[in-house]
C-alpha cells in the first residue's frame, strides 16, 4: 500500500473506483471524489461536480458548484486518468439522484 493509499484508508471510506499514480491517488466513494497527494487529502462532493476540463499549466480542473479540485496531469498515467474520469459520470449521476429529495406530498384537509 502506497503512502497515498494509506492516507486515503485513514479516512474510513470505501473506494468504489480508484486510480493510483506516481504523484497521487484518486478515489470515488459513495459521496465524494477524493484526491490524495503530498499536499494532503482533498474531497469534492460527487453530486456537486459540474465539469471536468483543462486547468492551467498541465492540470485538469474538476469543477464543483462552489469548490474545485486541481489534478496535476503528471500525477497519473494519462490514459488511465482519462478512463477514470470518463467512468466518473455514472457515479456523479447516481449521487445527484440520491441527493435530490422528492417533493413533499400535499397535505389534505381532514
Amino acid at each position: 500500500m502506497s503512502k497515498y493509499e494509506a492516507a486515503f484508508s485513514r479516512l474510513g471510506e470505501e473506494a468504489l473506483v480508484k486510480l493510483e499514480g506516481p504523484g497521487g491517488f484518486l478515489a470515488v466513494t459513495e459521496a465524494h471524489l477524493v484526491f490524495v497527494d503530498d499536499a494532503g487529502v482533498k474531497r469534492l462532493e460527487l453530486a456537486r461536480i459540474r465539469r471536468v476540463g483543462k486547468g492551467e499549466a498541465g492540470t485538469l480542473l474538476v469543477q464543483g458548484e462552489e469548490d474545485s479540485l486541481v489534478l496535476p496531469l503528471k500525477a497519473f498515467p494519462l490514459e488511465e486518468l482519462k478512463v477514470f474520469l470518463e467512468g466518473l459520470k455514472p457515479h456523479v449521476a447516481r449521487a445527484r439522484k440520491a441527493t435530490s429529495a422528492p417533493a413533499p406530498a400535499p397535505q389534505g384537509s381532514p
